[in-house]
């Protein structure tokens, strides 16, 4: 069970891998319209204070906005659901992600953000961690890096750090 568990994170994290390519504006899929919309990633405590240091056993938010700032509604796609995800990697070693306790399906799904509409996403980094949504995970002190996978805009670049070291202390 352990080993089809293991082959399916694998695959879903060489997925999500690709999003952030394509997220990031790393590959540009229509390079010729060259609109760009800056998008927010961030780490906080519970009471929304932006740090990268956390204690061990204590939640912490990662929150991820983006505004349709252009002229015109854009479309995206994206594989599964939700379209936003959060993973935490240590040592290029993928831990938890918000993604482990839904049934992905994976097909590219199309929708569309209207102009001024807003993708918010917060996740608990300690709630829903794992296979089972009962499952959770007390990071030990350490480095860590925090990454979000979003999905990709057609014709626009989004300006977004993707990826935030962060720090567990006793």
């Amino acid at each position: 069970m352990e080993v089809v568990i293991d082959k399916i994170r694998i695959i879903i994290s060489i997925i999500f891998i690709s999003m952030i390519a394509n997220g990031c504006g790393l590959i540009d899929s229509n390079p010729s319209k060259g609109e760009a919309i800056n998008a927010s990633f961030k780490l906080t405590d519970t009471s929304g204070n932006v740090t990268n240091t956390f204690y061990s056993g204590k939640e912490f938010d990662m929150r991820f906005m983006l505004i349709n700032t252009t002229s015109h509604a854009i479309t995206y796609k994206y594989a599964g659901a939700p379209p936003v995800h959060f993973q935490i990697m240590k040592n290029d070693s993928d831990i938890a992600g918000s993604f482990y306790s839904f049934p992905n399906i994976l097909i590219n799904s199309p929708d569309t953000l209207k102009v001024g509409d807003t993708i918010q996403v917060m996740w608990k980094d300690q709630n829903y961690i794992g296979v089972t949504q009962n499952s959770s995970l007390i990071l030990p002190p350490g480095s860590y890096q925090a990454k979000v996978l979003y999905p990709t805009f057609n014709g626009v670049n989004v300006k977004c750090t993707s990826l935030i070291g962060f720090s567990i202390i006793q």
